[in-house]
Order: C-alpha cells, then structure tokens, then sequence
C-alpha cells in the first residue's frame, strides 16, 4: 500500500507507582530495503513515548507525557512525498469522566 508506514514491533507496558501509573511505549520501525513504486529506503528507527497517569479524586485524571522522547528524527512513511515525522512533544491532559 502507498503510503503506508514499515513494519513496526511495538512493546507496551504499565507500572503502578504511587497513586498513579507510569506507561512506556518502545516502537521499532524495521528498516525499509526493499521500497515498491515511489518509495524510497529508510533506516530504521527506535521510538519512545513516556507518560504518568495520576487520578485527581473520582471523576478527575492528569496525565504527563512525552512524544518521541529521545526525539529521533524519522519519516512518517517510506513514499518519496512523505515529510518528516512529529519531532518531540510535552504536554499534559486533563479528563473528566461522568462515571
């Protein structure tokens, strides 16, 4: 498929720590050596997401993290128009929830 992202082996995993929990994303995007019809070959890439999760009462949740935390410099996809992707990213979420 045009435009579609290499192969990438995903491990996901979750701590509790203190009241809250602390999350790790590691991808890895495989090496692209054998590009289709304009494609072009990419290196492969390890990727990192961070984040710590802490509920604020019954109804209320923070959340911190960081996007690309080793902030690699990557494309998004293996076709020759592709840009590159997201570069680092720190923020945090509110939530709210009813239930």
């Amino acid at each position: 498929l045009y435009g579609a992202p290499p192969v990438t082996y995903t491990f996901d995993a979750r701590h509790a720590l203190g009241p809250g929990s602390l999350g790790l994303l590691y991808q890895h995007r495989a090496r692209m050596d054998r590009p289709g019809f304009e494609e072009v070959e990419r290196a492969s890439v390890d990727l990192v997401d961070l984040d710590y999760k802490l509920p604020l009462g019954k109804q209320w949740n923070l959340q911190l993290y960081a996007r690309n935390a080793l902030d690699k410099t990557y494309w998004a996809t293996p076709d020759e128009l592709s840009a590159l992707a997201p570069e680092r990213s720190v923020g945090f979420n509110l939530r709210w929830s009813s239930h």
